[in-house]
């Protein structure tokens, strides 16, 4: 992806040299026509001179000097464009390696998450049968995607976070501050302060049913 992006702003320098070579063309063709013109004027001057009309030596002077005013616009635009050409192609180039950067860094942080969510679920006990001790848990995610798993009624409610978290790292890695389980019964927002509790003790057995949400940013707070 690096080569791509590489070759993409390599493209976009040799665009920026193309049309750069195509305008210095142009230009010199119609340089080398106006020097032309502006020697067969001060020539003709001369000859008006030499014959004594002094005011038609004056005006073809007067006409060379205005053709020679003229040309030099055109040569400091064909300047002025190949120096925003060659910037341009720069740009490109430098935004596509940002983007790349900005994706690899993205890359780098799922491929954590991910794997940090799989060891912490390693941790977790065994799902228990169904039971009075067993309390049933059911988790929709922000996508739409709903979970269910059973956890011991001592359970702490950090287990829970694990098991959302390891369950769906896609969810997880979609929100930067962390993730909150809402309960609406009883009512409960479960974030770092909570994670001790367990189910029983908050309530939460035989079966607890939470939204998941990004948890408010400290500076939200």
């Amino acid at each position: 992806e690096a080569e791509a992006a590489e070759a993409e702003g390599g493209g976009a320098e040799e665009g920026g040299a193309t049309a750069s070579t195509a305008a210095q063309s142009s230009a010199a063709a119609n340089a080398s026509a106006v020097a032309a013109r502006v020697a067969e004027l001060k020539s003709q001057a001369l000859q008006l001179k030499k014959v004594g009309d002094a005011a038609g030596a004056v005006a073809a002077l007067r006409e060379a000097k205005q053709l020679e005013l003229e040309a030099a616009r055109p040569a400091a635009m064909v300047a002025a464009e190949e120096t925003q050409a060659t910037a341009m192609a720069k740009v490109a180039a430098a935004a596509a390696a940002v983007m790349e950067t900005v994706a690899e860094v993205e890359r780098q942080r799922t491929q954590a998450s991910e794997a940090e969510a799989a060891e912490a679920a390693e941790a977790l006990p065994p799902e228990p049968a169904a039971g009075p001790d067993a309390t049933t848990v059911l988790a929709r995610l922000p996508d739409g995607k709903r979970l269910s798993r059973r956890f011991p009624k001592q359970a702490p409610l950090s287990h829970v976070r694990t098991w959302v978290t390891a369950a769906s790292p896609e969810a997880a890695a979609a929100c930067p501050a962390g993730l909150e389980l809402v309960s609406n019964y009883p009512r409960l927002v479960v974030g770092e302060a909570d994670a001790p509790l367990s189910l029983l003790e908050a309530g939460l057995h035989p079966q607890a049913t939470f939204f998941v949400r990004e948890a408010a940013s400290p500076e939200a707070a």
